[in-house]
């Protein structure tokens, strides 16, 4: 007989006012994690170790557990929490929702066996989440635009939660530590980083300040602090040392990057994809083809995302994106109307999802999905 793998895959801690039921829940320790309890909510998101936790709290109240769970905050990755109610209603649900909480259940016996396996399957999906994803490196999907306002970021965004959509691992970068804007189109502008990056060696440790979860989409998200260092003072080193950390971690890795911080720590050489996003009119696409230029190298792997689609009000489109010596891979509409979703923190293809601009960028996740770069001769 085969023997079991008793490695502990996920640290699960229990904190619940019931002492009696904390101890008969520990005791049953029969599983593949490692199990013990915590005297406070507080006390266990703070001895969490970079391994992944997963924090089941079974309150007397439920509400002052939400609102102390909202004053901690819940973006790490590698940590998850599940709820145990015995009422559990809509209120609950989108309170405990709203605060990061990742499961509500609804209450049991110790011994109960449904409880308990959906524990485990909370267990199992942080496991997953957080494991390596194998010998195969992620793919590097670099979103670029050679101006500003050409709609880059929210195509970054939007791009990265269709394609955790489709059950792939994903992380959003932001590639502009300066005047990025990620931060503010996923809604964490409460989230905390950790110190300068300049100068810093990375490993998995290390990236996990930086490192946030959108919960409405699954989606991590590494937002360096935003800082006026120039350029030259901002070493390619730690770019591409970050992106090479991040291929371990997960399947698809979006890099949302300003032309000039693509074109200086030459990202596209590190893409398997690059998107070079510009909207649909003449003077903009003139503005591409400049870009395009310096693309040249990497054309193979260089695709033509046109954003604000005006579907034939442009007459010499067609010219001008031949001009470009690229291929074209989606045509995204216009947001008008939708802006203010991206102003709220909420991206479009979350808040609109049966839009034409969510469908879009829909079918461009797919073809980023089945894209494969054409063999060189």
């Amino acid at each position: 007989m085969a023997s079991l793998d008793t490695t502990p895959a996920t640290d699960i801690v229990v904190v619940a006012d019931d002492r009696g039921w904390l101890d008969a829940l520990v005791a049953a320790q029969r599983w593949n994690h490692r199990v013990r309890g915590a005297d406070s909510i507080a006390l266990a998101v703070e001895t969490s170790a970079d391994r992944p936790t997963l924090i089941v709290v079974r309150p007397s109240d439920p509400a002052a557990a939400i609102d102390t769970l909202r004053g901690l905050g819940l973006d790490q990755p590698t940590l998850s929490v599940v709820l145990v109610a015995r009422d559990v209603t809509v209120d609950l649900l989108r309170s405990a929702m709203l605060v990061g909480v990742g499961d509500v259940l609804t209450d049991g016996a110790p011994d109960d066996t449904r409880l308990w396996q959906e524990v485990l399957d909370a267990a199992q999906r942080l496991a997953d989440q957080t494991a390596p994803v194998g010998d195969e490196p992620g793919k590097i999907v670099l979103c670029t635009s050679a101006v500003g306002a050409e709609g880059a970021t929210s195509v970054a965004c939007n791009l990265a939660v269709s394609l955790a959509r489709s059950s792939r691992r994903v992380v959003l970068v932001e590639g502009d530590h300066r005047f990025g804007d990620v931060r503010e189109t996923m809604g964490l502008l409460g989230a905390t980083t950790g110190g300068k990056t300049t100068d810093r060696r990375f490993s998995s440790t290390w990236l996990g300040p930086y490192l946030h979860r959108h919960m409405a989409s699954g989606v991590t998200v590494m937002l360096p602090p935003h800082e006026l260092t120039t350029i030259e003072d901002f070493p390619s080193r730690t770019v591409v040392e970050a992106l090479g950390v991040l291929q371990t971690r997960a399947e698809i890795i979006v890099v949302d990057a300003p032309f000039w911080v693509t074109e200086t720590h030459r990202l596209p050489a590190f893409a398997d994809l690059t998107l070079l996003i510009s909207k649909d009119a003449p003077r903009h696409l003139a503005k591409a083809r400049t870009a395009a230029r310096v693309l040249k190298p990497y054309a193979p792997t260089t695709r033509l995302v046109i954003s604000n689609y005006l579907d034939g009000r442009t007459p010499k489109r067609k010219d001008l994106a031949i001009a470009l010596g690229l291929e074209t891979i989606a045509r995204l509409p216009d947001t008008a109307g939708l802006d203010a979703f991206a102003a709220e923190g909420t991206p479009i293809v979350v808040a609109e999802p049966t839009s034409g601009y969510a469908g879009a960028v829909g079918e461009l996740a797919e073809s980023v999905l089945a894209w494969s770069a054409p063999e060189q001769a």
